[in-house]
């Protein structure tokens, strides 16, 4: 008796295991499958190589730690030329081996300063590219605040007033206002879509904005609130740029005597070596 159950058994593994090879093979030979195929090839004959080169290297991306900050560090900048963690990752290893291999006949000294240059180089090009975004979207939130707070007091609906803000506002403040109009038209819930919005610029002026905006939208004062912190982000502006007009007024004496300088040792000091050296009626 058990050995016929064990011959069923044997039989019956067999017969499921031939029928899902042969459904495997007619898989394979459908057009769906061919065409899911050659849409795969495709997408990965237009895959940029430092994703490719990423992929490569993914057991090493793995084990990097504190992901979400860098992502978050890359994302503030602006996600210059495209960049994501993993490219961030192959572009960080690439511009390390390379100066190391163009500082390979030099001092230890220069190995080392090279490396760390190649190491840091990609960081700091993003932190300059994040100044400079920081820069551009201070211009333009004084206006973005005004605009929310007197739109709603006068009873525009605040997804109205996003979607015309994405239009109007211009650089980097538009693009993350485009994507919060999104956001919010999907989720419609602006105490989920503005933190989200605020932790992708990263400037304490947008976090406070933010803050204000979902206070002032249960307690029912948003223009008074909204119009004082754009009054005072005006005040700063302009004392910034008072500021770098008096430093500059104040470099420019400092021009005029490093202008003397130059001539004096130009031309003073090569006279006063020659009455040196030859006398002064020879």
């Amino acid at each position: 008796m058990s050995l016929a159950i064990g011959t069923i058994m044997l039989w019956g593994s067999c017969y499921f295991l031939i029928y899902e090879i042969v459904t495997f093979y007619q898989r394979k030979k459908s057009p769906e499958y061919q065409r899911l195929k050659s849409f795969q090839k495709e997408l990965r004959k237009n895959e940029h190589i430092l994703d490719r080169l990423g992929d490569l290297l993914m057991p090493i991306i793995k084990k990097i730690p504190r992901k979400d900050k860098i992502e978050s560090f890359i994302i503030r900048g602006g996600s210059p030329y495209d960049l994501t963690f993993k490219r961030y990752v192959v572009v960080k290893i690439g511009l390390t081996i390379f100066t190391i291999w163009l500082a390979r006949n030099s001092s230890p000294l220069m190995q080392t300063i090279s490396s760390l240059f190649g190491f840091f180089a990609i960081d700091i090009l993003i932190w300059s590219k994040a100044k400079k975004r920081e820069e551009e979207i201070l211009k333009e939130l004084p206006y973005m605040i005004t605009k929310i707070a007197r739109s709603t007091a006068n009873g525009v609906p605040i997804r109205e007033v996003l979607m015309v803000l994405s239009s109007r506002l211009q650089g980097p403040l538009g693009e993350e206002v485009s994507r919060l109009s999104a956001h919010y038209n999907i989720d419609g819930n602006l105490s989920r879509c503005l933190p989200v919005f605020s932790k992708r610029i990263g400037m304490e002026d947008v976090d406070n904005m933010a803050m204000a905006i979902i206070q002032a939208e249960q307690s029912g004062k948003m223009r008074a609130i909204l119009e004082k912190q754009a009054e005072i982000l005006k005040r700063r502006e302009s004392f910034k740029a008072f500021k770098s007009t008096k430093n500059r007024s104040n470099f420019l004496p400092l021009t005029t005597v490093g202008m003397v300088i130059c001539i004096f040792l130009l031309v003073a000091v090569p006279m006063f070596l020659l009455i040196a050296t030859d006398g002064l009626f020879r």
